[in-house]
Parts: C-alpha cells; sequence; structure tokens
C-alpha cells in the first residue's frame, strides 16, 4: 500500500515517498504545513496537509505530477498522454478530459473506425468489428462523455473525481488495445522460434 506521503515527483519522474524536513508548522486553520523532500532526487516541496482522522495531502508546491505514459505507449498518443496527465496534475480538469478524448479519437482512427464517423460511431465500429469487447466500449464511452463535458459544457465542469476516472480509463484502454497486445505477439514470436529451433 502506498505511504500517505507518496507522490509522483515532477523533477525526477519516480515514483517515491517523501521524507518530511523539520517540524510541521500548525496555522489557525484546519491546515498543516510540511517541508518535504523527494527521496529519489532530493526536490523540496511545501505539503498543505488537514487532519481528517488521519492526515491527507491537500495542496503540494510544486505540483506533483499525475505519472508518466507507460514507455510501451504508442509513439503517436504518448505526447498527448503526457500532456493529459500534466494537465490533471495542475487541477486543469475540462482540459484532462479534453484531452483524453482526442486520445481516444486518435485511436479509433488508428485502429481502422471510418473518419467520417463521430466518436461515439468510431467507439461502436471498434466494438463491431472485434478490437474491443463490450465492457471496453463502456470505458471508451465514459472518456468521450467527459471529454465533451471538458470541451462543451458550462453546467457540467469536469471535476477532479471525473478526471483522474477518465484518466484511468484511457491508460487501461490502451494497455488492453495496444500495450498487452504488444506484449502477447512478442511472447508468441519468442515461443515459436524456440519450437521451431527444437
Amino acid at each position: 500500500m502506498a505511504s500517505l506521503l507518496s507522490i509522483y515527483c515532477p523533477k525526477c519522474e519516480q515514483h517515491t515517498e517523501l521524507s518530511r524536513r523539520g517540524s510541521p508548522v500548525i496555522t489557525n486553520s484546519s491546515s498543516i504545513y510540511q517541508i518535504a523532500g523527494c527521496n529519489a532526487c532530493a526536490q523540496h516541496f511545501l505539503l498543505e496537509l488537514r487532519d481528517i482522522g488521519t492526515l491527507k495531502i491537500v495542496e503540494i508546491h510544486p505540483k506533483a505530477l499525475a505519472g508518466k505514459p507507460h514507455p510501451e505507449t504508442p509513439d503517436f498518443i504518448k505526447a498527448d498522454l503526457k500532456e493529459a496527465l500534466d494537465c490533471f496534475s495542475v487541477a486543469a480538469y475540462n482540459a484532462t478530459g479534453v484531452m483524453a478524448r482526442r486520445i481516444l479519437e486518435k485511436c479509433c482512427k488508428d485502429k481502422g473506425a471510418p473518419e467520417k464517423e463521430n466518436l461515439r460511431g468510431q467507439i461502436a465500429f471498434l466494438q463491431k468489428d472485434g478490437i474491443i469487447t463490450k465492457d471496453i466500449k463502456k470505458w471508451a464511452d465514459a472518456v468521450r462523455l467527459v471529454g465533451n463535458d471538458g470541451a462543451h459544457s458550462n453546467e457540467h465542469p469536469v471535476t477532479h473525481k471525473d478526471a483522474e476516472a477518465i484518466l484511468e480509463l484511457v491508460k487501461q484502454f490502451i494497455q488492453v488495445v495496444y500495450i498487452t497486445s504488444k506484449i502477447s505477439e512478442k511472447i508468441i514470436s519468442e515461443s515459436t522460434k524456440k519450437e521451431n529451433n527444437k
């Protein structure tokens, strides 16, 4: 289980646990301020913590990133995924939704969905063509709907919770459609070579 002070460091791009530096400063509000350092690169952060039964980070400066793309993420969407993660890390949740939707649209086109179709139709095409399952179609539709809110809706802005959820869904979509397929193809190829050499 991750520690309370585990973050993704924006400087060294490592998952790391922060070490507290000095004594915490308790204010008149419910906030506690603490200096902490990255154990991987020694970058220092100012943390705002709240005691809600247990201490929880509510703000961190400079902002911690939400992660980085898997190394096997296809090049044509890697920069977009990094931008979506960066948007989330600075609380730009509408932008996170728009970037997640953009990634999904690029994936649909890459997998042969018709250009003339809207994104809803492209997602349906991928399921009908057997590229994605019914469950993965639901993930994609969730990303599409939140992305639409991010781009067009004043009444339903993308919340932190929504942005976090669709980032996870779009990463899982990429994992299943691209990364896992690539890993399995590599294993099958290597196993076939071994069999042929017997």
